[in-house]
């Protein structure tokens, strides 16, 4: 008799290797993502908020390691 969810199915925990292309790729499964695409939906979706921080003067870079 088998334990009860001893089927279940593994389920990555991405750990997310992202390129200069904002592509990342998880270092332990073949999952692919594109944070880019992401991050530029995520500012459509939130532009008033964005435009509100930058008007009281909040600059932050949304990619901080980049020049």
């Amino acid at each position: 008799m088998e334990a009860r969810g001893a089927e279940k199915e593994w389920k990555c925990q991405h750990w997310w290797i992202i390129d200069e292309k904002d592509i990342g790729h998880c270092k332990y499964c073949p999952a692919v993502r594109d944070f880019g695409k992401e991050r530029e939906a995520w500012l459509r979706r939130h532009k008033e908020a964005v435009r509100a921080l930058g008007a009281i003067g909040v600059k932050r870079s949304l990619r901080p390691w980049s020049k």
